[in-house]
């Protein structure tokens, strides 16, 4: 065997190894890349969490402001006061005749 015939094995060998170093740099960049995401994609977890909280609370007390409010309430509680005042003014006609 002659240098001649050795030069194409040396070249093709080299090229392999070339090769193989450049996968291992890519392969190296996407799990930093893969790791950059990962990361990200956790922190919008957390925010997507905090946002739902807050969502929930809101809804809970829009929910409780209506009930308080609702047409409803409003004239038992309307009912309520006029008796209490019917009662308070009763009692001073009361206590004037007295």
């Amino acid at each position: 065997m002659n240098a001649a015939d050795l030069l194409p094995v040396a070249g093709i060998v080299a090229s392999v190894i070339g090769a193989m170093f450049v996968a291992r740099h890519q392969i190296r960049k996407l799990e930093v890349g893969s790791d950059k995401l990962e990361i990200k994609l956790t922190h919008q977890d957390v925010r997507i969490d905090k946002l739902t909280t807050t969502t929930e609370v809101l809804d809970r007390r829009t929910d409780t402001l209506s009930k308080i409010l609702s047409p409803e309430n409003l004239e038992q509680r309307t009912r309520t006061i006029e008796s209490i005042r019917v009662d308070v003014e009763w009692i001073k006609k009361k206590m004037e005749s007295l």
